[in-house]
């Protein structure tokens, strides 16, 4: 008896998987398409595509990406369509494809997919997650620019290349890993997302990891830290801290730089507006500018031989009406070379000893 209700138990759950992944299945058969009556190509059930040899590329409507925003609810994208005839595999995500379609909410990619394309989905707050296929390989420049509905994104292990700028502003992301495939992240890939407080890069990546759980990508051949969030603890083999790497993280509270860095790159920790203290070690010999602007928090310094840093003059720089109101805290013997040195002196309202 006990065993006859095994096997009817395990029949329901293989029944209720077959239906969840039909219900997700995209159409095998090509779907038919129509002339839309000018050149970006066909179209088929409200989706618009460009054809090319023997693919077809998801596209805007219109002849300029000015005239996108046409699709919002539910769109699912078949893996193939016909076009007078011809059958077209559906192999891209094109450029500028779903550019400011606000009132799109859910999307289905086909596995036929292998790259989603700059500006796909920039400005498409109305999305608040999306399954990306792991026939994917790249994520174009801007791809979900401005994406501030999004709340979770999956990464398959497919993805090699993730271009710059790909993430910047969505806000309601909290987490981000990086699967083990991906060999190159673009600049400001992650800009703006000040909601990140996980990032995790898969064991085994061959460019990139995150090593003693610190919740940030760092470029493992060189020790230079790429990207961090507002939970990141920045580990003490790292040697450089990358431009932008800590761009707008609005959350993070407290910034303790380990005296392994000796780099500082430009606009690292551009208006981390919560931070309160600041730890500079006495490793660091390089500043790139504008690296603490927008910090309102007060700085520790701990370098004793101003004249061994190359600094750019507005590494401190503050819009008014804060512009020097900040406390800098150095070594004991050093009050009047920091006084002397306009590159600290002018930013700050009050310069004072450490205590032994």
């Amino acid at each position: 008896m006990k065993k006859r209700i095994k096997i009817t138990l395990l029949v329901l759950a293989l029944l209720v998987l077959a239906v969840l992944a039909l219900a997700r299945l995209v159409p095998a058969r090509p779907v038919p398409v129509t002339a839309i009556g000018n050149d970006r190509g066909c179209e088929a059930n409200g989706v618009y595509y460009m054809v090319d040899g023997n693919e077809a590329v998801v596209t805007f409507r219109g002849m300029f990406p000015s005239e996108c925003g046409d699709y919002s609810g539910s769109v699912v994208i078949p893996s193939a369509v016909n076009y007078n005839g011809v059958t077209y595999s559906v192999t891209s995500i094109g450029d500028w494809a779903f550019d400011g379609c606000t009132g799109l909410t859910s999307i289905v990619i086909p596995n036929s997919v292998t790259s989603i394309g700059e500006c796909a989905f920039l400005g498409c707050t109305g999305l608040t997650s999306i399954d990306i296929p792991n026939s994917v390989t790249s994520i174009g420049r801007q791809a979900f620019y401005g994406c501030t509905g999004l709340t979770s994104i999956n990464i398959p292990n497919s993805v090699t290349s993730i271009d710059e700028y790909a993430f910047v502003g969505c806000t309601g992301l909290t987490s981000i890993v990086i699967p083990n495939s991906v060999t190159d992240i673009g600049d400001g890939a992650f800009h703006g997302c000040t909601g990140l407080t996980s990032i995790v890069v898969e064991s085994g990546n061959p460019r990139y990891d995150s090593r003693n759980n610190c919740n940030a990508i760092i470029e493992t051949a060189n020790n230079t830290l790429i990207y961090g969030c507002n939970n990141t603890i920045i580990p003490n083999t790292v040697t450089s801290i990358g431009r932008h790497a800590f761009y707008e993280c609005a959350g993070l509270t407290s910034i303790d730089i380990p005296n392994s860095v000796t780099f500082i790159g430009a606009w690292a920790f551009y208006y981390c507006t919560e931070v309160t203290s600041i730890n500079i070690p006495n490793s660091v010999t390089s500043i790139e500018n504008r690296a603490f602007i927008g910090c309102t928090g007060d700085v520790y310094s701990y370098i004793d031989n101003l004249s061994l840093v190359s600094m750019d003059s507005d590494v401190f720089y503050m819009y008014p009406p804060n512009y020097n109101k900040r406390t800098l805290h150095v070594p004991v013997g050093s009050l009047k070379a920091y006084q002397a040195d306009s590159r600290w002196s002018e930013f700050f309202g009050n310069i004072v000893e450490m205590k032994p």
